[in-house]
């Protein structure tokens, strides 16, 4: 291909934190003819006595 192994490390990496930013904001992120990745949070469905005060916000 031309390039050296630590140049593809460096994009890889760069990849990485692009994608990461953009899941830390809620963002779905989708790459071609790798898929979507996105992040859910699994959780009860209910609220028990513990976390009766808790209210949850989606954030846009």
């Amino acid at each position: 291909m031309g390039t050296t192994e630590g140049n593809i490390l460096g994009i890889m990496l760069s990849l990485g934190a692009v994608i990461n930013d953009h899941l830390r904001r809620g963002d779905k992120v989708r790459l071609r003819n790798w898929g979507m990745m996105k992040l859910e949070i699994e959780s009860y469905k209910g609220k028990p006595e513990l976390y009766q005060d808790i209210e949850y916000v989606k954030v846009k």
